[in-house]
């Protein structure tokens, strides 16, 4: 559990510095128990949000493509009525000059 006297006063100055720096301060060992946890929480946060953004950008990704390819494939049902209707025609034109003739 973090103290609230580290979370209240620290994360200002921890906000400025790169992950890099974060990670370095850590595996020195120079931080107290509350900081170490104030900085856990800050990358833990910082990770969280680039995870968010690139799953945002998948689901896009993904959401455009699908919108793509739904749009092919209703193009290729109306193709198939069509042939279909045209195909009908044809049988029936075949019926009436059988029985015509």
């Amino acid at each position: 559990m973090t103290k609230k006297q580290f979370t209240a006063k620290r994360p200002k100055e921890y906000d400025a510095l790169s992950d890099i720096e974060l990670i370095e301060a850590l595996d020195t060992g120079v931080l107290y128990p509350g900081e170490r946890d104030t900085v856990r929480s800050i990358l833990d946060y910082r990770l969280k949000k680039v995870i968010n953004n690139n799953l945002i950008v998948k689901i896009e990704e993904g959401i455009k493509t699908t919108d793509t390819y739904s749009r092919k494939l209703i193009g290729l049902t109306w193709a198939i009525v069509f042939l279909t209707i045209l195909m009908l025609l044809g049988l029936f034109i075949q019926i009436y000059i059988a029985l015509k003739f």
